[in-house]
């Protein structure tokens, strides 16, 4: 800056048009700066200090507002510097299929009341609940064909007809889906990754479920087992078929979850807080401990795919 004499500077009052107060100049300092070194030397600078074309028995103090307000390497190393993030590898939007008991249902919630309340009142032995659960996940005629060995032939088919029906209601009134499991879903698809359900329910109970916790808006395509596929890998074809999305990931808690994607060569993710044991998903890509650790494990096999990796 162009020094200034002394004609400049009269009774502390600016004439020149160079002169400015320094606490203006603080008050245009970026935010960093002002609680800075910096801003504390500028501070301490005395009173008669103040502006720029001052005597010469202050000239020393004025090159030093000077050069703080003008170094522009001096301003820099006061402020803090954040590190340019590193580039991360985008992310394409996938296909994610989800089976529903065991992954995002909580069906010890529904099913075992269900049984147990409805052999109860017709006087009928009770199952515990450890037992009932076994057959969660599994092929729906596995846990009928259960059912109908603890129930007398003759009034077999109106005892397993009231058990379905209550279990309905009970997807209704008592249904729960696993903590945290909602808002990954609507996180998903909000990303653009376009989500499925596949399960070896019957059709009306998946029906009443999606209805009932409102994922139909979630999901391009539900498939229920029913008596039209025989098992899930032909169902995860189907949906493979009809949505060309890729890659492709499925999501579950049972072995032939896991070797339904494979053997349609998906990546799979097990949901090991489920109803199958570890050894069944221990062929599982990446699993999930927890609905807490689902997310975390979905996005682990998206950052895969996205760098070009998949399942071989």
């Amino acid at each position: 800056m162009e020094r200034r004499s002394e004609e400049y500077i009269v009774a502390g009052e600016v004439k020149g048009k160079l002169g400015f107060q320094i606490s203006d100049i603080k008050s245009q300092l970026p935010e960093p700066v002002k609680k800075s070194p910096v801003a504390r030397r500028l501070s301490s600078l005395r009173k008669r200090d103040f502006f720029f074309g001052m005597p010469a028995q202050t000239r020393q103090s004025a090159a030093q507002v000077s050069s703080l307000v003008h170094n522009r390497s001096d301003l820099s190393s006061a402020i803090p510097q954040t590190p340019n993030p590193k580039p991360q590898t985008p992310i394409r939007p996938a296909l994610i299929v989800f089976d529903i008991d065991g992954t995002l249902f909580e069906t010890q919630r529904v099913t075992v009341p269900a049984v147990q309340r409805t052999l109860a009142a017709f006087g009928l032995p009770v199952p515990d609940s450890e037992t009932v659960c076994r057959f969660f996940g599994q092929p729906n005629e596995l846990y009928l064909e259960w059912l109908a060995s603890r129930i007398p032939p003759v009034r077999r088919d109106e005892i397993i007809d009231a058990i379905n029906r209550l279990e309905l209601e009970l997807i209704v009134s008592e249904g729960c889906l696993y903590p945290g499991v909602r808002g990954i879903l609507e996180r998903l698809a909000s990303e653009g990754h376009v989500l499925a359900l596949c399960s070896n329910g019957p059709d009306d109970y998946v029906e009443t479920f999606v209805e009932a916790h409102g994922l139909g808006s979630l999901c391009r395509a539900v498939r229920a087992r029913g008596a039209r596929y025989p098992g899930k890998r032909e169902m995860l074809a189907e949906i493979l078929t009809l949505i060309a999305v890729r890659p492709a990931i499925m999501v579950g808690d049972r072995k032939d979850d896991i070797e339904a994607a494979h053997l349609n060569g998906m990546l799979a993710v097990a949901a090991g807080y489920g109803f199958g044991t570890e050894a069944e998903l221990s062929e599982a890509d990446v699993c999930a401990a927890s609905p807490g650790e689902l997310e975390s494990a979905i996005r682990a096999m998206l950052h895969e795919v996205g760098g070009g990796k998949a399942h071989e």
